[in-house]
């Protein structure tokens, strides 16, 4: 087994730049950077990346299969009591719905996913356009009448 991968992230481009055309992020493990940034902030967005890079979506697809599992035999029971029970039109059906109902789960999950980590790309895009940018002197201002006339 191989280690996760460790990126540092400091920037939402940064972030767009990893995820941009991926789907799955097992492998990768976040670590949060973002200047200016309080550490509750940083350690939220760390921590919701992460849920977002683990998140596969088998939860999702493994829920809806046995909902859809649970309907198809509450459905079919109906038929249960009539001589002729479909069994193998049953089985064919169920089998179907469950497979399908899991790779939908799966899908919702994985955009689940995306959608969580587009708005924490929103959130450090906007807090990086509300930052405050420091002034980059060239030279310390001797005294304040520079610093006047130096901007």
């Amino acid at each position: 087994m191989t280690d996760p991968r460790c990126v540092t992230i400091c920037s939402a481009s940064e972030l767009e730049a990893i995820t941009n055309g991926h789907w799955f992020y097992f492998d990768v493990q976040a670590v949060v950077q973002v200047p200016d940034a309080s550490r509750e902030q940083t350690i939220r967005w760390q921590r919701s990346l992460n849920d977002a890079f683990q998140d596969c979506g088998c939860t999702q697809g493994a829920v809806l299969s046995f909902l859809t599992l649970g309907a198809m035999v509450g459905g079919y029971t109906l038929y249960f009591w009539h001589e002729s029970f479909p069994w193998s039109s049953f089985l064919f059906n169920t089998l179907a719905a469950v497979v399908l109902a899991g790779l939908l789960g799966k899908v919702v999950g994985l955009t689940g996913a995306r959608m969580r980590i587009a708005r924490i790309t929103h959130e450090i895009r906007t807090h990086e356009a509300q930052r405050v940018p420091r002034r980059l002197y060239l030279f310390q201002p001797a005294n304040a009448d520079l610093e006047k006339k130096f901007p």
